[in-house]
């Protein structure tokens, strides 16, 4: 690699940063329900990512509840075994990015408990 092109890799690269967006957020709780339709693998990433942006930005300890395979007419007819799929990127997503005190609630078992939990 030339220098040249090993210093416009960098200044690219600080560019971007400088673009980068926030979370816009002040202050209160922060409560996410996700997937309101038959889980795929976008769901499955975007999970863990979510609570890996909240941890970037240091709001891991403002997320209360988080809610997930939000739809109550059932999952698993396009993609068998999509549910467990689903339970695995949101346990193991708040295990890697450090929700210790989140309520993690897998809403289609769990109709009435998750309403309760985000209202």
């Amino acid at each position: 690699m030339t220098f040249k092109t090993l210093i416009f890799c960098i200044l690219f690269s600080f560019s971007l940063t400088a673009l980068a967006q926030t979370i816009p957020y002040t202050k209160g709780r922060i409560v996410i329900s996700s997937d309101g339709n038959e889980h795929d693998e976008d769901d499955w990433a975007a999970t863990p990512m979510s609570l890996a942006l909240l941890k970037a930005a240091g709001l891991e300890s403002q997320l209360t509840v988080y809610t997930f395979s939000d739809h109550t007419w059932g999952s698993n007819k396009e993609k068998p075994g999509a549910d467990a799929q689903m339970r695995e990127s949101a346990f193991m997503g708040a295990k890697w990015f450090g929700t210790k005190k989140t309520k993690f609630i897998e809403a289609v078992a769990a109709p009435n408990y998750a309403i309760i939990e985000l209202t």
